[in-house]
């Protein structure tokens, strides 16, 4: 069962972005289901780092974007990427 589905009105309308996006739900989906199943801890802290890894990747591409495209909160947005890689770190 899912936690997230990925549906139009998600998207930001940026190819790559919804592709990474699209991702992440699918590995947040994946670590609400090992947890909802009782699957071991190694199960779900090998999904966690995954999905940690594949953040900071996706935000370092999200952040380059934004200052490219001079997007005006760029500096909010930025500090919001940091607080949640911040919480998956207390969690890796």
């Amino acid at each position: 069962m899912s936690l997230i589905n990925w549906s139009p009105d998600l998207s930001v309308g940026v190819f790559r972005l919804d592709a990474d996006h699209v991702i992440l739900i699918g590995l947040i989906n994946q670590l609400y289901d090992a947890m909802s199943e009782g699957h071991g801890q190694q199960l779900t802290k090998t999904i966690l780092a995954t999905l940690k890894e594949y953040t900071v990747s996706h935000f370092s591409r999200e952040e380059a974007l934004m200052k490219e495209r001079k997007y005006p909160n760029y500096e909010d947005h930025k500090g919001y990427h940091k607080k949640l890689i911040s919480q998956l770190d207390e969690f890796t």
